[in-house]
């Protein structure tokens, strides 16, 4: 058994490098575009918190202007 079934188990291909070199092009573009989509995610909320950030940054120059307005009616 030894001898034959080592002829039997030999794994025979064109070029190893060639199932190589294409396994990990596809799986560095599937890394690549997973990270393309993340980044995209992230942008996507970066500009939700601005636009929640200058919604609140306005609610608060109008708050400081009403209590201004406020203390001025008691004085």
């Amino acid at each position: 058994l030894g001898a034959g079934f080592a002829n039997q188990t030999e794994v025979k291909a064109d070029s190893s490098r060639e199932v190589t070199n294409e396994l990990t092009a596809s799986m560095w573009k599937a890394q690549a575009d997973s990270a393309k989509a993340k980044a995209k995610e992230l942008e996507k909320q970066v500009e939700e918190y601005k636009k929640n950030y200058e919604t609140l940054e306005k609610g608060i120059v109008d708050l400081e202007k009403t209590l201004e307005n406020f203390g001025e009616s008691y004085v």
